[in-house]
């Protein structure tokens, strides 16, 4: 991989790449004859996030990405990925690269579908010996991210039990959708209601108080200050 030429184990590479780089040019790279591995797995999620990367020692729950991390004669994350590229399916990508390096290719699960708790380790069993394979595991389907991270543990489980030499693609693309300016305004509107309007109120009329109570300190203070004279001298009579 890439980041072998830095002499490093492990490097994060900030540059903005689209999906489809990682479907055909990346992988074609990887299928070359003399980098060839036995199995190339692409790891299709949605629960990982950037911010996850940040804390992998700190979180339970990302042991198992942590591990394979750590466990890996080399890695490479890439945090910075546009999903706004081609429509075409990523199978399709996979399906022509994997036919031009005569490569195996096979789906775990369906993109959409379910994947059930032993499924890939079945797949690798099942992985010819006499080729590349290269796995496409679906794993949006879970409920959350320990879901993802246990099957991404059972899959480098059964890699490593089948002394294959592997590569795993993680893709995480995020399923959220953005908000738009008129849908936070609505959420703002509504978070006051009745009794919240009661309270602005409230102060808007203590506030008009205190300014009003200002004035008549500072009007009686200048009265004060001015020493008006309360009783004129009556004018002489002519005599």
């Amino acid at each position: 991989m890439s980041c072998k030429e830095t002499g490093k184990a492990s490097r994060v590479v900030y540059e903005v790449k689209d999906k489809d780089y990682w479907g055909n040019d990346f992988l074609t790279t990887l299928l070359e004859p003399e980098t060839k591995p036995d199995v190339v797995t692409v790891f299709l999620g949605n629960k990982l996030r950037t911010e996850h990367l940040a804390r992998l020692s700190d979180e339970e729950q990302l042991q198992p990405l942590q591990k394979a991390l750590a466990s890996a004669v080399s890695s490479l994350s890439v945090p910075h990925v546009d999903y706004s590229g081609s429509d075409a399916p990523l199978m399709d990508s996979l399906s022509a690269v994997a036919h031009s390096a005569e490569a195996d290719l096979r789906t775990v699960g369906t993109c959409g579908g379910a994947l059930t708790k032993g499924d890939l380790s079945q797949a690798v069993q099942q992985l010819p010996g006499n080729k590349t394979g290269v796995m496409l595991v679906c794993a949006q389907v879970t409920d959350d991210l320990q879901q993802e991270m246990e099957l991404l543990e059972e899959l480098t489980g059964a890699l490593e039990a089948a002394e294959k030499q592997h590569i795993i693609m993680y893709m995480s693309e995020p399923a959220m959708q953005r908000v738009t300016p008129r849908k936070l305004q609505e959420k703002v509107e509504k978070k006051c209601n009745s009794e919240c309007m009661a309270v602005v109120y409230a102060v808007e009329a203590a506030i008009i108080l205190l300014i009003v109570l200002v004035a008549v300190i500072l009007g009686m203070a200048c009265h004060n200050m001015l020493d008006a004279p309360s009783k004129f001298e009556t004018p002489k009579q002519d005599q």
